[in-house]
């Protein structure tokens, strides 16, 4: 069966879609994980603590500044909606990134001296937040007309962007600043990049606009900012908040120890995870507005992900310790500890996360907030309860297992609707 849905599945415009996209992807993930032993002896753990704590401030305020309307951009049938939802998308992103800045220069004190904060990381943080935000608007808008090239070749300027600066501030013995910086820069010349490839007809566009079909626009896809915001915020701070959480109840070592094994781990997630997520919601909403059948698709994509990252799991799993002393010295042993525990939560959420939003396509955006408040809530309580017995990795423990559970049983209720949508065909 594994067989003859794999030989399906490679023959199909679906996956050449997904090559295409992760092709890049891959080199991407490949640079990543090459640099990061070079990395990993250049900078401090603390370092890559709050890297990471940079990186879930990043993910988690992107999702508020732009009510996810770029989610909505390649649903329209027609161009003028579609990119009425980018510019109230991006109109929103940089009126409220930047005006971070007021609060940050009037109490610059309380968040250094208060919350540990640096000065790089408050100053660079808003202009981040912004590219950061931008990045994904574009992405929906390029896979909107399914320029898979150019959003693969996007992921790779990014990521060997971020690791050559990286690199080269750490070498120079910035250890402070290096990983924050290179952080910015590359998604600032990913950011370029998608700009200058827009083409004429895309600043045609703006031409175009009127106030009154920008208005239109937001209140038909007013579920965007009403429930998908509070939804996509719950699924990621479920990712994301936990990692504060870690930082403030158990120290900056045990965040720096989770920071490497997450960016590891999860590289495959969201590089690879993220292109077949793209191309799968294009294509399933295409599906779903021709009135064609969801089964099929829907499970041929979770076994090619299942066969994909089952190796992978169990060999960390199994070796994660030694793997990462090897790598990346003995002084991250632990963080191959965070790993083993990780591994098997990574393996579902890598089949599960690319199809996750389907639901938005079938209008279930409240079903989807009540998943991702269990999943937020879950995680929470793992790390609590590891810090009610003092030790780090029960809590971690804790939380795979719940959180496994959680998607076990959104994926159950998916593919319940994608039944019930395929009989309604047949109706």
């Amino acid at each position: 069966m594994i067989k003859g849905v794999l030989s399906k599945l490679t023959s199909s415009n679906y996956f050449k879609s997904v090559a295409k996209l992760a092709g890049g992807t891959s080199i991407a993930h490949l640079i990543t994980v090459l640099i990061s032993p070079l990395l990993a002896r250049l900078f401090p753990v603390t370092s890559f603590g709050e890297l990471q704590l940079f990186h879930s401030m990043i993910i988690i305020g992107s999702i508020i500044i732009t009510g996810t309307y770029e989610f909505a951009i390649i649903i329209p049938k027609k161009r003028k909606y579609a990119f009425s939802l980018f510019f109230i998308a991006f109109s929103s992103a940089s009126i409220l990134s930047l005006s971070l800045y007021i609060p940050i220069l009037l109490f610059n004190d309380f968040f250094s001296q208060i919350l540990k904060l640096t000065n790089l990381f408050l100053l660079a943080y808003p202009i981040t937040l912004l590219t950061n935000s931008a990045i994904n608007i574009f992405q929906y808008w390029y896979l909107r007309f399914e320029k898979y090239n150019l959003l693969s070749s996007a992921k790779i300027t990014q990521s060997s962007t971020i690791a050559a600066s990286q690199f080269f501030i750490g070498f120079q013995g910035f250890l402070t600043t290096g990983l924050i910086f290179g952080y910015f820069f590359g998604r600032f010349i990913t950011l370029l990049a998608f700009v200058f490839n827009a083409g004429l007809s895309f600043w045609n566009d703006f031409k175009k606009l009127k106030f009154r079909k920008l208005r239109k626009t937001a209140h038909l896809y007013k579920n965007q900012p009403k429930f998908t915001v509070f939804s996509s915020l719950l699924s990621s701070g479920g990712i994301e908040f936990p990692i504060l959480l870690i930082g403030s109840l158990f120290g900056q070592i045990e965040l720096g120890f989770y920071a490497l094994a997450y960016r590891v781990l999860s590289a495959p997630s969201a590089l690879l995870g993220t292109s077949v997520g793209q191309v799968f919601y294009k294509k399933a909403a295409e599906r779903i507005s021709q009135n064609v059948y969801m089964k099929f698709f829907l499970l041929k994509t979770w076994v090619g992900l299942f066969v994909i990252s089952i190796v992978p799991m169990i060999t960390l799993y199994l070796y994660a310790e030694p793997i990462f002393g090897f790598i990346f010295s003995d002084k991250w042993i632990s963080a191959g500890t965070v790993a083993s525990i990780l591994a098997p939560l990574l393996f579902i959420d890598f089949i599960s996360a690319p199809t996750g939003k389907t639901l938005i396509l079938l209008r279930k955006e409240k079903t989807m907030t009540l998943f991702s408040s269990l999943i937020f809530s879950v995680r929470i309580i793992g790390i609590l309860i590891g810090f009610y017995f003092y030790d780090f990795f029960i809590g971690l423990k804790i939380l795979v297992l719940l959180h496994i559970f959680v998607l076990i049983c959104y994926n159950v209720f998916l593919y319940t609707c994608i039944l019930k949508y395929d009989q309604s065909l047949k109706t």
